[in-house]
Parts: C-alpha cells; structure tokens; sequence
C-alpha cells in the first residue's frame, strides 16, 4: 500500500520484493521515489494474525545495500522503462509511545491495531474517513515509515515544487502472515487523502515464491538471483541460489494491493508425461482478482480449484488418443530434446519453429523427422493447455488439423465441475 498520511507531491518508481518463509513469515523490501511538502509518513498495512504483539514485525537495516534494487534488476536483461535517479533519501522523525526502530535513514514503528494510530503523531496518521474506505484492514497491523521533506534548491523552487524528489533506499522488514499460503505486496494507493478505485501503477514486483507458485503465475524468471545481488547484504532476505521473479505494473489499475495465493493443486499435476506426449498444465488464471468478463471468471475459477481433475483428464484422453492412433499418427517416442515446432495451419509443412520472446526464428522450418509439435488446447473455461506429441517425420496439415481437433474433443469432454 503506497499510503501517505499526508499529500504526496510525487511518487513513482515503486519496487517491491516479497519471500515467503517455511514458518509463516514473510520477507517484504520496499522502494521508491517521492516528493512531498513536509513531514509525512508511508503506512504499509499488513496481513498479520489478530491482536498481535508488539514486537510481531522486525525491521531490517539496508541503509548499507540502497542499490539492492538496481542489482534484481540486471537480472532481467529486457528494459523496462527508463527511471530517474532523484538523489539520495533522508527521514527522522520522534515517535511518543509505540517503539521506535532506527532504520537506515529513517525511522519505523509497528502499529499493531488500528486504535494504535492515536500513539501516533498526528502528522503520521490517515484520517478516520480512509479507514472507512478500506474495511478490509480493520483488524490488520500496519508499518509506518517516518518521512522528512527534502529541501527543494533553486530550480526547484522556480519550477514551483514544494519538496525535492529523493528515493527512498530499501526499507525492509519480516512480519508474521494470517495467510500462510499466500505471498503480499502492499500496492494500494492513498496519494491525496483519499481512496480512489483506480491508481496510476509504477511498480516492479520482485518475488522469490514457493515452487507451486513460481510454476503457475507466470511472472518473468531469472537465472539464479546470486549472481547478481550481493546475498550477504541482504542479511539473509534474499536466497542467492534460487531464481526472482519478476512483474510491471503501469499505467491506471484498480486499486487494490496483490496477493498471490497459488491454484488448489498438486505440483505434480502440472507436467505430465507417456509414451509419445508431454502434457503442461497453465493456471495463471488463478491470479486474476478482477476477472474484466465471464470468460476470465470461468477460467479462474477452473484454474483455482480445478486443476487436478483437469490434468487427469486430459492426461487420461491424450493417452487413449495415443494408443488409438500411435501408427496412423506415426508417433514416436517421447524426447524432450527433440526439435519444437508449433501447430500452424498457415506454415509450410503445417508446422513452424518456436520462437523466441523477441519473435525471431533461430532454424528454419524442419523437413523431416523425428520432431515434437506443440498443440494450444483452450476453450471459454479453459485457459491455454500445452501438449506436446513426438512425429517420427514431419507431420502433414490435414494430420495435425485432425489431432488439433481430437485434442479439442478430449478437453470438450472434461467435467470442470459442471452440474
């Protein structure tokens, strides 16, 4: 939530990194750029057990590691967008009654419920109208993050700025999650004093999830995240030997924070193998909290509790359509590192290589066998379903028209929990 207790002047640029924890906590860093005409503070809501205690949050010090976030981000190598340095970040602040940790260069507190606001200063409160907005939080604990206007110099003040832009080095903390099985990132707005429903997005997402997650939300993966971020740094927030994900958001977006909460599933459900066809099941639908029309709801709903039954349909059907047709196919044993060709009634041959996220053919299109083509199986309820088939030759239009269509029948047929 990229709440303000005051009118902020600007913000943009937010990063945000979450890890999930074995024992129900979860890591949270966060980052961004910001101007404003005073004294101010950034309240981060957050989903912990009821009545916690006082000390449920700890805060971390990356004063010593502000690059941190420059580092995730050379490990996707695809720019984004091109941001700004704004300078460097200074804030203090005094705090009355609830604890005051000294955070790098600015100061924290842990407000375990909403009536502890009044331990506050005023000045680092939201008005009572914004909680009203946001009922959702009633019983939730909140971070806040004291601010402290940066003077503005002389351009600044020509240009008719009331604070100077400066960034915001990483404030980081682990807090106890309500949800075990669900990973947050505060993204609601509150700008102005008020809770709009929709929020102009700058925001990079970073995460390090749980494998079920990481295999069904679809962000962007990277290499092993130690190669590029200095993992001792962290002070251990960071796993070095597992890989970050990545998520943009831009642009005007409801307001609303993320939670990414997994399918109700099992892993192994999600890649299934025979003799002559590899079977991947996608549940990024799963993650949709607006769902924009019925298609979208239908689909998310399969993808959130459906997914099992699914795969062992589908599974089940690909294998009677292989022992049926393994020799009128012409089939082959299954070898994922075949060459992958994609179904395409419009290429030479009815199949053309896979490309690459950039769209570019690294091979040109194969003339004989053995090859895998992959097939898109998907209907209004369904998202899209991968299964691959291995051909001994190079497979003629009207074969790969027909088992396209055989494939469509079998996922037809699946129940979905239909009455």
């Amino acid at each position: 939530m990229c709440c303000f207790s005051r009118y902020v002047e600007h913000v943009s640029a937010t990063k945000i990194f979450a890890r999930p924890l074995a024992d129900g906590m979860q890591y949270l860093v966060y980052s961004m750029n910001f101007a404003a005409a005073g004294d101010l503070a950034m309240i981060l809501p957050l989903p912990v057990p009821p009545k916690p205690d006082a000390d449920a949050v700890r805060f971390i010090n990356l004063e010593r590691y502000a690059e941190l976030f420059d580092d995730m981000k050379k490990a996707f190598p695809a720019p984004l967008r091109e941001e700004l340095d704004l300078g460097g970040f200074f804030a203090q602040s005094a705090v009355k009654t609830l604890k005051v940790h000294d955070v790098g260069l600015f100061q924290a507190s842990f407000v375990p419920t909403l009536g502890d606001f009044d331990r506050l200063d005023e000045r680092f409160r939201l008005a009572p109208s914004v909680w009203d907005a946001l009922p959702e939080y009633r019983d939730w604990g909140f971070a806040v993050f004291k601010l402290k206007q940066k003077p503005v110099g002389f351009v600044g003040r020509m240009l008719g700025r009331v604070g100077a832009p400066q960034t915001v080095h990483p404030m980081a903390l682990v807090f106890p999650r309500r949800d075990t099985g669900s990973i947050f990132f505060p993204t609601v707005h509150v700008h102005d004093g008020e809770v709009h429903d929709e929020a102009t997005f700058d925001h990079t997402l970073y995460c390090q999830p749980d494998d079920l997650t990481a295999r069904t939300f679809g962000w962007e993966e990277s290499e092993p995240i130690g190669k590029f971020v200095d993992v001792d740094r962290t002070h251990g927030i960071v796993d070095g030997d597992r890989a970050c994900y990545q998520q943009v958001l831009f642009g005007s977006l409801p307001n609303a924070d993320v939670e990414l909460s997994p399918p109700d599933c099992a892993l192994s459900s999600l890649r299934q193998t025979g003799r002559c066809f590899e079977l991947r099941i996608q549940a990024r639908s799963a993650y949709v909290t607006h769902p924009r029309d019925e298609k979208t709801a239908l689909r998310r709903e399969t993808a959130r509790r459906h997914v099992d039954a699914l795969s062992e349909h589908l599974r089940a059907g690909v294998e009677a359509l292989v022992r049926e047709n393994v020799d009128a196919w012409r089939l082959c044993p299954y070898d994922d590192q075949l060459l992958e060709c994609s179904f395409n009634t419009n290429a030479v041959f009815g199949v053309h290589l896979v490309t690459d996220e950039r769209g570019n053919l690294s091979q040109p299109k194969p003339t004989s066998g053995p090859i895998r083509v992959l097939f898109v199986m998907t209907n209004e309820r369904v998202e899209d379903q991968f299964v691959w088939l291995s051909f001994a030759d190079v497979p003629e239009p009207m074969r790969l028209s027909r088992i396209k269509s055989e494939l469509a029948a079998v996922l037809e047929s699946a129940p979905l929990g239909r009455a």
